[in-house]
């Protein structure tokens, strides 16, 4: 039942115009059914589903049921992998302020963003490592920075964790002043594929890039299909997924939760 539940809510996060509504719905079955059967949160039970569905977001999941549900520390301590279980409680502390958050950390590059976020939500920026610093007060309104200070960042930035680049890179696009995305989708071009940087142009909102996804649009291929999909993302609404995950980059800092924390996280 575990593995169905995890695979239908994995479904549910891979279509991002759904509703809103039947994550939580479908939540709420998951919440209950390992309320009812609270050995299945062992981590024994999840390791296979882990390694099976390569999704990241299985161990934080894990956790965050172990904490919403305040199962004992047996079921909460034994890892998946101690890296895993490690990477879980950052993403888990950068996502909800009242999570318990790791006393040391990380030494591992890729897991640092979610420590700095995790340290920004608890006003600790001083024990924020300096490139995480800046990227955290490049983002607070009316902060100024110069194209090539900017540039520099991105750099440092995409060598501090490139793999996670979505998490960095989105949050300080949507917080920056449009005529300043330009530059940074430039940056892009010598990093992702065509896809991401499409991606990247739909999630900037940006009037000037409208032109060139309206003509990719047009392309029989990968590409065109990727160029049509964010032209149609509404802007506003956050009744589905995508909308509210574009809507969560910029405010990470003001609201509890993400997008695909349970129930969407606390809006």
């Amino acid at each position: 039942m575990l593995e169905e539940l995890l695979s239908q809510r994995k479904a549910l996060l891979d279509s991002p115009g759904l509703p809103l509504f039947l994550l939580r719905q479908h939540d709420r079955r998951l919440v209950l059914w390992c309320e009812q059967h609270p050995a299945a949160l062992a981590a024994e039970a999840w390791g296979t589903l882990q390694a099976e569905n390569q999704a990241a977001w299985l161990a934080e999941l894990r956790l965050e049921l172990v904490t919403r549900l305040g199962c004992s520390s047996d079921i909460a301590l034994p890892a998946m992998g101690s890296g895993s279980l490690v990477a879980a409680h950052w993403q888990l502390a950068a996502h909800f302020t009242e999570a318990a958050m790791p006393a040391e950390l990380p030494e591992q590059s890729e897991l640092q963003i979610w420590a700095a976020m995790a340290l920004a939500r608890r006003g600790q920026e001083t024990r924020v490592p300096a490139v995480w610093l800046a990227w955290i007060r490049t983002q607070e309104p009316g902060e100024t920075i110069s194209e090539r200070g900017l540039r520099t960042l991105l750099a440092e930035l995409w060598n501090c964790s490139q793999d996670a680049w979505r998490h960095w890179f989105y949050p300080l696009l949507l917080s920056r002043p449009e005529a300043e995305h330009p530059t940074m989708i430039n940056w892009l071009v010598g990093q992702v594929d065509n896809a991401s940087l499409v991606e990247a142009m739909g999630v900037s909102g940006a009037e000037r890039f409208k032109p060139w996804l309206d003509e990719l649009a047009l392309q029989d291929d990968a590409i065109g299909v990727v160029a049509n999909d964010v032209r149609h993302r509404p802007a506003s609404d956050h009744g589905d997924m995508q909308a509210r995950i574009r809507y969560w980059w910029p405010h990470w800092r003001q609201l509890e939760g993400s997008p695909w924390s349970l129930f969407g996280g606390r809006w």
